[in-house]
């Protein structure tokens, strides 16, 4: 299955606005990236900003994402960086 990355950061001008600045896909054919749309962050994205704890999520069945937080070279939380997984790789990252 594919693993995909996304990388979002909070608008300057309005942090309640949030860049998915970069989206990458691997998979045996192709790599992906694109970037720039704002949007409103969902809950768990603000939460790992906020308290720099990484999450687990499995919204879709077959599928895992976690959130994790992303330093500058001061340890300040600047962004969250989006791993996405299918349940296999998710689960053999895990065990090794």
């Amino acid at each position: 299955g594919d693993v995909g990355c996304n990388l979002y950061m909070p608008a300057v001008a309005d942090a309640r606005q949030w860049y998915h600045l970069l989206r990458t896909r691997w998979s045996p054919r192709q790599v992906m990236t694109e970037g720039g749309f704002s949007q409103v962050p969902d809950p768990e994205l603000l939460q790992v900003f906020n308290t720099g704890e990484r999450i687990v999520l499995n919204r879709n069945p077959g599928q895992y994402s976690v959130l994790t937080p992303v330093y500058d070279s001061m340890g300040v939380i600047v962004g969250v960086v989006e791993v996405i997984s299918s349940e296999d790789r998710y689960a053999q990252g895990r065990s090794g």
